[in-house]
Order: structure tokens, then sequence, then C-alpha cells
């Protein structure tokens, strides 16, 4: 592919648009999220601090209000054995559980439609 210097020029200008005062956040921000971004597939490791938040149903966990207390066990037991922080072992089960509904769901209406569909004979 050859260079088109015109599109370099028009990049180069969108660029420098921003003044540093305005990109200085930004970078801040990058820098301090750093290692997440580099590794965004490495899972989180456990932590203490959020075993407590989800053992108490502390607000801020991700999919704790869709988990019911009989799920916080298997939602602790998910995190061990997987060896992932109880936040998204949390999400992890909540995202299961939407999953089998919607899962339900569509059996119980395709069961719905061919029970119609036999009454019309």
């Amino acid at each position: 592919m050859e260079y088109d210097a015109a599109k370099g020029e028009a990049l180069l200008a969108a660029v420098r648009v921003f003044s540093e005062e305005q990109t200085r956040p930004a970078l801040q921000e990058l820098q301090r999220h750093k290692a997440q971004l580099l590794a965004p597939l490495e899972p989180r490791a456990p932590s203490a601090e959020d075993r407590q938040r989800v053992q108490t149903r502390a607000a801020g966990v991700p999919g704790l209000d869709q988990l019911s207390q009989a799920d916080m066990p298997l939602a602790l037991q998910l995190s061990d054995e997987l060896a992932v922080n109880e936040t998204d072992a949390v999400r992890l089960l909540a995202a299961a559980n939407q999953a089998r509904t919607r899962a339900a769901c569509f059996v119980c209406a395709m069961w719905r439609a061919r029970r119609g569909v036999r009454s019309a004979r």
C-alpha cells in the first residue's frame, strides 16, 4: 500500500486539534490502567476485599442484584475453583442464569407454538 501524504497530513492536523491540557487527563488514565489494557484477557486474582464485598452483598458488585442469597456460596466456590476474582465469579454466574432463563423462555415459546399448531389441526 502506497503512502498518501495528504491523508497523513490530515491525520496529523486532526491530532493537533486537542491541546496538551485536553489530552493530559486521558494520557494519565491510560498510564494508570496500562496493565489492564495490555492484558485484557487475564483474569483478576481472588481478593479478600472483593470476597467480603460479595459475602455482604455490598452495593457496586456487577450482577449481584441478579443472584439470590443461595447463589452466594456457589459464586464463592466458582471463584475458588477457577482462581478468579469473586466479583468476576458473580458476573459469570449472573450471565449463566440469564442465559438459562432465555433458553427456558425459548423452549416454552416453542412448546406453546407447537401446541397451538396441533390444536389448530
